[in-house]
């Protein structure tokens, strides 16, 4: 862990923090009058549900319907269309539009074709996945659903593996994020909006493919407009046995090794969960109050070491997880000439985190028992553990919104967060001795904002300005004898803002800018481990990092010759203190590194026939994270790129579509997308010969999907797809190997009962 002292920072970086706090002086400068009619004002709570109006419905004017958009578009209709055309930067991927809800990809590979955005992964479902937002990754990239943080969610196996059934869109914020998300975000923050539409509606999905996976959701909705009450339910269930095959090196004659083909034979993930909210709408005296419970369970064996060398047969984790959410909204009440609205969102989520290691015997990649273990000895290299964490945790949202005048809108921000943790060992203790795991662990951490969100020009200019103040408190208790603990307290508190500005030069073409000071406090895992593949680092610091985007949005609509997309963003980013993964072979820590730079761009392009017979998307991102370390352990470094990380990735994806083949209701399409992947180093690139350095070779996959789709009372659709079509050999996080070719089929119902 390299702290420098803040009296290297440079009379530049300096500078640059100041940029914030100037932009919102000019922006609170009294704005002219836009002739247009006032809107609402947006609300605190994060992204605009169907079910309230949400923020960006009601905080900006509607704009013209816009006809169906290409596939894995980041242009959303209706209320994620304004949101995209807001000051903030933020790109919003529809999901009905992407027909992600008919194909068997999951939210990782909905995910991956966005551009500036990776998803790796250490196996097929259910593995752990590591998402990279403009060079950023793990924790430095906040996740939520609903503007609920992820992990209080129910959802602890993670966004990738997410039910794509449930989510509407994806918003995904690049570096700049909103003070309604109450975020510690350094890179950016992904929100995924499950709330469905007014209505009372059910649908229901079953997957079924390759290597023993079976995928299902039913989910159903009720809304009476009489009396506003609402209620709404979910359920999935997940199992796959990952048993693809792989290349490992295996002994063969004498002291040599060889290639070997295998299949994988201790993968198995299985994942299940519910969850009920209900409550009432559009009241004199609530837009929404609302009430949500959940139950979610996953298990997951656990095949190999972190790099594929070694394999486990008895290895597994999983986590438990039950909580509550409840939400209020207010309508807007005068206050003068003014308006006042305020929302809160609290939560509760228990956890149980396990894992087991405490086989007798190793295993070989051929699932044959080799060697003892020992008496004390896992299989993973460490001693052997049965153990579980419990952790609780209780959060806050309190929003204010006050509509000072129709071009002018003051947001504030409250959201403190308080997560305990204690855990157990199952196995016997040595006589005498304390268990380490019981040592209590406790982090709060509260972050503020102010914001001012300023319309000129007839509403042509918007420019969104913020500040954000960050404290953290953490403490934990270590065992430094057999019997006694130490108590290690740390706290911290430092300062945030940035500025958001777009300007609508045409009505089909905008300009985008933004910056913020951004800070992330380090979060449980990071500070004290998971309990299982994770060792804690309770001495890192917080990150920052100077965060810049600009960028144009062209948007067409539809014309006689289709419509056209096109979304070409730079990005810079300046890190302090940045916390990247240490590995070894059985497990891996965080660590700061001193500094990091990240430039790059990013770029779009989508189109869509007349009629949308047919439609064409593209991405390409190139991004460049070096370390400039100039001291500490990284100096030497200086220079390099942040190795395990690419630099060069892409997508490609066509859709064909007949429709009235059979019936005058239904329809057949096929869907075409290839992804890019440059090669890149394990390691840092200036260490050792570049002859004998470990690196991830350039990947080329595609996948192919065929849907036939019947609209009647209910929506029916079948769909038959190939993954990594080619079957080639593709690798991912620390080289683990991913899955070859896979075939797919995935039925879904949908029944909207106010339509028909």
């Amino acid at each position: 862990m390299c702290r420098p002292p803040r009296s290297t920072r440079s009379t530049r970086r300096t500078s640059r923090r100041l940029v914030p706090f100037v932009a919102i002086a000019l922006t609170l400068t009294p704005p002219a009058r836009a002739e247009e009619p006032a809107p609402p004002a947006r609300a605190t709570e994060p992204t605009p549900p169907a079910l309230p109006p949400g923020p960006a419905d009601s905080a900006k004017p509607a704009p013209p319907q816009d006809a169906k958009l290409p596939e894995v578009s980041v242009r959303g209709e209706a209320s994620g269309s304004r949101l995209s055309r807001s000051a903030e930067a933020v790109s919003v991927i529809d999901m009905k539009r992407a027909h992600a809800h008919r194909a068997s990809a999951d939210m990782g590979e909905v995910l991956a074709r966005s551009p500036g955005i990776i998803v790796r992964r250490e196996g097929g479902l259910g593995s752990t996945a590591r998402v990279s937002l403009n060079g950023f990754q793990d924790e430095q990239v906040r996740f939520f659903v609903d503007g609920v943080p992820l992990a209080y969610t129910g959802m602890t196996f993670g966004v990738a593996n997410v039910p794509i059934d449930f989510v509407e869109r994806v918003e995904v914020y690049r570096g700049v994020v909103p003070i309604r998300f109450g975020a510690d975000a350094l890179g950016g923050a992904i929100n995924l909006v499950t709330e469905p539409k007014r209505g009372t509606r059910t649908s229901a999905s079953y997957q079924v493919g390759s290597f023993g996976t079976y995928r299902a959701t039913v989910a159903g909705h009720y809304f009476d407009p009489q009396t506003g009450f609402f209620a709404r339910a979910n359920a999935f269930y997940d199992r796959a046995k990952n048993d693809y095959s792989v290349d490992v090196d295996v002994p063969g004659a004498g002291s040599r090794t060889e290639r070997a083909t295998v299949h994988r034979f201790h993968d198995a993930y299985r994942a299940y969960g519910a969850g009920l909210e209900a409550g009432v709408l559009d009241r004199g005296w609530a837009r929404r109050l609302s009430l949500r419970v959940y139950g979610t369970a996953f298990d997951k064996d656990i095949q190999n070491n972190l790099i594929m060398a070694n394999p486990y047969g008895e290895v597994r984790a999983g986590v438990d997880s039950l909580g509550a959410t409840a939400r209020y909204q207010s309508p807007f009440v005068p206050v003068g000439s003014t308006k006042l609205s305020v929302s809160t969102i609290t939560g509760y989520d228990h956890r149980s985190i396990a894992f087991v290691d405490r086989a007798e015997w190793n295993y070989d990649w051929f699932g044959r028992r080799t060697v003892p273990t020992g008496s004390r000895q896992g299989e993973t290299g460490g001693f052997k553990t049965d153990q579980v964490l419990r952790e609780h945790a209780v959060f806050e949202r309190l929003g204010l919104d006050w509509v000072v005048s129709p071009d002018l809108v003051l947001r504030a921000q409250m959201a403190p967060t308080w997560v305990s943790r204690a855990g157990e060992q199952k196995l016997p203790l040595e006589p005498g001795k304390a268990d380490p795991l019981s040592g209590g662990r406790k982090l709060l951490t509260w972050t503020n904002g102010l914001e001012a969100d300023v319309h000129l020009f007839d509403r042509r200019l918007q420019n969104i300005a913020f500040v954000k103040h960050y404290y953290m408190s953490s403490q934990a208790d270590e065992l430094v004898t057999d019997t006694q603990f130490r108590s290690t307290d740390r706290t911290d508190s430092s300062f945030g803002g940035g500025d958001a500005l777009r300007f609508r030069f045409l009505p089909w073409l905008y300009g985008k800018a933004s910056y913020e000071h951004a800070t992330r406090l380090p979060s449980p895992t990071e500070l004290f481990g998971d309990g299982t593949l994770v060792e804690g680092n309770i001495a890192l610091v917080p990150e920052t990092s100077d965060n810049v985007n600009v960028g144009f949005l062209i948007e067409t609509g539809p014309t006689r010759a289709g419509a056209l997309t096109a979304e070409v963003n730079g990005f810079l980013r300046y890190a302090d203190h940045l916390i990247t993964t240490i590995i070894n072979n059985t497990s891996y820590d965080y660590q700061n590194v001193y500094s990091a730079r990240s430039a790059g761009g990013e770029g779009l392009v989508g189109y869509r026939s007349p009629g949308d017979y047919f439609s064409l998307d593209g991405s390409l991102t190139l991004q460049d994270f070096r370390n400039t370390s100039n001291e500490g352990a990284f100096f030497k470094m200086e220079g390099d790129r942040i190795p395990n990380l690419p630099w060069l990735f892409g997508s490609l994806s066509a859709r064909a579509r007949v429709p009235d083949v059979v019936t005058r209701r239904d329809e057949v399409s096929l869907a075409w997308t290839t992804r890019y992947l440059h090669d890149f180093y394990r390691s840092w690139e200036g260490q050792g010969e570049k002859a004998s350095k470990d690196h991830l070779a350039s990947q080329l996959l595609h996948s192919v999907a065929l849907t036939y789709l019947l609209r009647s009372p209910a929506t029916l659709s079948a769909t038959l797809e190939a993954q990594n079509l080619t079957d080639a050999r593709a690798y991912d996080n620390f080289g683990v190997q991913r899955p070859g070719r896979a075939f797919f089929f995935k039925g879904t119902f949908e029944r909207d009962w106010d339509a028909w």
